[in-house]
C-alpha cells in the first residue's frame, strides 16, 4: 500500500482522521456510562490514557522505525526500510482492532445510576386544568390550608404564584437595590 509518496500520506489521513473521531467520541461515551459524581474524573482519566498512548504509540513506531534501516550512501544516516513502515501501519491496524473490541463491550443503556423517565398520559380534567391555570395566571398547586390545617373551602379564591416557567422572570435584587432597602 505503501509504493508511493501518495498512498502514505492517504493511509496517514485516513489513520489521523480516525484517530480525530475517536478523540471526540470518547468523552461522550465516558459521560454517558459512569455516575453523574464521577463524570469529572471519568473524562480527567480519559485524557491521561490519551496522553500516554500517544506517548507509548510513539516510542513503540520510532523504536521500529529505528530497528530496520537502510544506508542510502557511504557517509549518510540510515533511513527506515519500507518494511519498517508496513510493520508499524500493522502495529498500528492491531491497535484499531483491539480499540474497536473494545468498544463492543461498552454497554449502551444509558447513565449508569439513572432512573428511567416515566410517562403519564394526561385526562381531560387535568389538561382542562392546566389551560385554566394558564389563563388565570394561577399554578396548580396543593390545596390551600388554613394556619390551624383545616382546608380553605373556596380554593378558587385563592391566588396562587404563578410558576417560574410560566409567570415573569424572578430577578434577585441586585446589590445596589439591597443597599438601598437597608
Amino acid at each position: 500500500m505503501i509504493n508511493a509518496p501518495w498512498q502514505l500520506m492517504v493511509a496517514s489521513c485516513v489513520a489521523s482522521a480516525g484517530v480525530g473521531i475517536g478523540y471526540a467520541a470518547m468523552p461522550t461515551l465516558i459521560l454517558r456510562n459512569v455516575h453523574e459524581e464521577e463524570a469529572s474524573a471519568g473524562v480527567g482519566l480519559n485524557s491521561l490514557m490519551r496522553s500516554v498512548g500517544t506517548t507509548v504509540a510513539g516510542a513503540v513506531m520510532a523504536l521500529v522505525l529505528t530497528s530496520n534501516t537502510q544506508e542510502l550512501g557511504a557517509g549518510a544516516d540510515p533511513v527506515p526500510t519500507g518494511a519498517a513502515f508496513q510493520l508499524c501501519f500493522f502495529i498500528g491496524a492491531l491497535a484499531a482492532l483491539a480499540g474497536m473490541g473494545i468498544v463492543l463491550l461498552i454497554p449502551r443503556e444509558g447513565r449508569v445510576g439513572e432512573a428511567t423517565a416515566s410517562v403519564e398520559v394526561a385526562t381531560p380534567a387535568a389538561v382542562a386544568d392546566l389551560e385554566a391555570c394558564r389563563e388565570s395566571d394561577t399554578a396548580p398547586g396543593p390545596v390551600p390550608v388554613r394556619p390551624s390545617g383545616a382546608p380553605v373551602e373556596d380554593s378558587s379564591a385563592v391566588r396562587r404564584p404563578a410558576s417560574r416557567t410560566t409567570g415573569p422572570r424572578h430577578r434577585a435584587p441586585s446589590r445596589r437595590q439591597l443597599r438601598q432597602r437597608s
